[in-house]
């Protein structure tokens, strides 16, 4: 182990920030590979590589926030962390 350790963003608002930080990434990234292809250069493996592991780390932020569940609501009727 390296010593550093992943955490995932915690609220909906910071999971949502984070997979739409992911798709710009991606599209970025199919953007480069575009420009190659519009210049003649073909595309590495790597380069679509790219693309697929920021897609597939967006789409897992966006399945946290959909099974993400509320706080619960504690003794005396407070709840903790809903709107």
């Amino acid at each position: 182990m390296d010593g550093e350790r992943k955490t995932s963003p915690s609220t909906e608002d910071e999971r949502l920030l984070a997979a739409r930080a992911g798709l710009a990434l991606a599209r970025q990234a199919f953007m480069r590979l575009q420009a190659l292809v519009g210049a003649g250069v073909p595309p590495e493996p790597a380069d679509f590589g790219a693309v697929a592991a920021n897609l597939d780390e967006a789409v897992r932020e966006l399945e946290a926030v959909e099974t993400a569940r509320p706080f619960r609501v504690l003794p005396g009727g407070k709840d903790r962390g809903e709107r």
